[in-house]
């Protein structure tokens, strides 16, 4: 386990999420920067348009109970994926996939049993990493997802159809 630098106080910041797959809303650790910014230092594992590194406007809400990240305020260069294998895939299988991860640059955090969340940051190497899951995807051993915005100014999914709101 690393240990924190001990000047570095994380705070929770909290992304609403509606609309999403799988979660109604993501807590992240932030590290204040004053003036409600916060530098996310997590790798989003359901959010869209977010990713760790980037800074955040985070207002707090009347009862100061959590701070809710209203808006981007610079962007770390850092990108996300999401990668859900599929249930033949043995786990030593997994685990070596998810370990050839550091050779692109990437760091991934294991959300579930078969969920992963992985952060590339600028130096690393996105685009082999996408054609590998993109090789992986059809062989039907995973699903991946890019983590752009769905919907500008949103970190959420959209709706689903037929849904308005």
């Amino acid at each position: 386990m690393k240990e924190k630098n001990k000047t570095e106080k994380l705070v929770e910041v909290y992304v609403d999420l509606p609309n999403h797959w799988a979660i109604d809303g993501e807590t992240m650790w932030g590290l204040p920067l004053g003036n409600d910014i916060y530098v996310l230092k997590s790798i989003p594992c359901y959010s869209y348009d977010l990713n760790r590194g980037d800074c955040v406007v985070a207002s707090p809400e009347p009862d100061g109970s959590i701070r809710n990240i209203r808006k981007v305020h610079g962007r770390s260069g850092n990108r996300t994926l999401r990668v859900l294998f599929a249930e033949k895939v043995p786990a030593k299988d997994m685990a070596k996939f998810i370990a050839s991860f550091k050779g692109y640059g990437a760091e991934s955090v294991q959300v579930n049993e078969r969920f992963f969340s992985v952060d590339i940051p600028p130096t690393g190497d996105y685009d082999s990493l996408y054609l590998l899951l993109e090789e992986w995807e059809t062989k039907g051993d995973i699903q991946y997802e890019t983590c752009e915005a769905r919907e500008e100014g949103s970190f959420d999914d959209l709706p689903a159809r037929g849904e308005t709101g």
